[in-house]
């Protein structure tokens, strides 16, 4: 359905239609229940914590994610990065305007105990 850029890990994935084993194997898994990026609302989107999104715990406030699909490009800007329990669904909830949430398993290097929860809202299109 797209791709997933983050330039600050220099990384770029392919976005795949929901969250099942097989999606998040293979690139980004866009969860069902959230609306498309660009659409008003929250925009979730996950993988595993394998060597690329481990990279996300470099990604901090202030830095810039760029999704594109069918509907554009929509550059995104980091507004906050949460660490929630495994079962904490508070940062897929729905959001006013346009945003993006990104999610991986946390610690990056063990079992999980929590997930990373990593906000993003829409800084414009480019």
């Amino acid at each position: 359905m797209g791709e997933l850029n983050i330039p600050k890990i220099e990384a770029t994935l392919p976005i795949y239609h929901g969250t099942d084993e097989d999606e998040l194997e293979k690139g980004v898994g866009h969860y069902a229940g959230s609306v498309l990026s660009g659409e008003k609302d929250n925009s979730v989107l996950s993988r595993h914590r394998d060597k690329i999104f481990r990279d996300l715990g470099e990604v901090g406030k202030g830095d810039f994610l760029i999704a594109e699909t069918e509907a554009g490009t929509f550059t995104y800007k980091v507004r906050k990065v949460r660490i929630v329990d495994a079962d904490d669904r508070t940062v897929i909830v729905p959001k006013p305007k346009a945003a993006l949430t990104v999610t991986t398993c946390y610690p990056f290097s063990y079992i999980v105990v929590h997930r990373i929860g990593c906000r993003f809202i829409e800084f414009g299109n480019r």
